[in-house]
């Protein structure tokens, strides 16, 4: 039997909107990684929702992440809250010791990562160029400074100069994904990222809803 409203007649319904993607997100650098991201998740408001957990050392990040999930999972199932649709840590190789490990670590625990090798300049410099030869850091963040006119402290400029690179970033770091798949490099060799996994799910989840 159809509902009906005043004077009888049927009630129009109104379409459900798509409930927003909950994500909690833990990163290395407090400002570099944080600014960049949160001028991605500006274009998305209103299909994400971002919460920054914090910043540290990988295996730091990796371990409150881990605690994010287990602590959210029980509030979710005491009806406490409805937690995350996805925890991600955003980190570099650079010079960690035991980066796999902890790598490995975050992914057997359902944690997602964004990793760069050998760190996010990588990221900034395929916005402009590709880039197949290994890179040491300190010749990433040199090539990244060149190309974007800054280094840790992103300014608006350089921002807008990314956001116009962003398709071609995206095109190139999966050419680097099937480089090294096809010669049979480790996940994740240098040099490589998977920062785009996260910027491409900010993506999808926008159109989505506006769809």
């Amino acid at each position: 039997m159809s509902r009906r409203g005043r004077g009888g007649r049927p009630r129009r319904r109104v379409p459900s909107k798509p409930r927003k993607l909950s994500l909690l997100v833990f990163t290395e650098g407090e400002k570099t990684e944080q600014q960049y991201l949160k001028n991605r998740y500006a274009m998305v408001r209103e299909a994400v929702a971002i919460e920054f957990g914090g910043s540290g050392a990988p295996t730091n990040i990796v371990e409150r992440a881990i605690n994010a999930k287990r602590r959210a999972a029980r509030e979710q199932a005491t009806a406490k809250g409805r937690g995350y649709d996805q925890i991600w840590c955003v980190f570099d190789a650079d010079q960690h010791p035991n980066i796999d490990a902890i790598r490995q670590r975050a992914e057997q625990a359902g944690i997602r990562v964004a990793f760069s090798h050998p760190c996010l300049e990588l990221w900034f410099v395929l916005h402009f160029e590709d880039r197949f030869a290994a890179m040491t850091t300190r010749q990433a963040r040199e090539r990244s400074k060149k190309l974007i006119g800054c280094e840790k402290s992103l300014r608006r400029s350089s921002l807008a100069r990314l956001d116009d690179g962003y398709d071609d970033a995206v095109l190139r770091a999966k050419a680097l994904e099937r480089k090294h798949r096809d010669d049979g490099s480790p996940v994740g060799a240098n040099p490589s990222t998977s920062i785009w996994r996260l910027t491409e799910l900010l993506r999808t989840s926008s159109e989505r809803i506006e769809g």
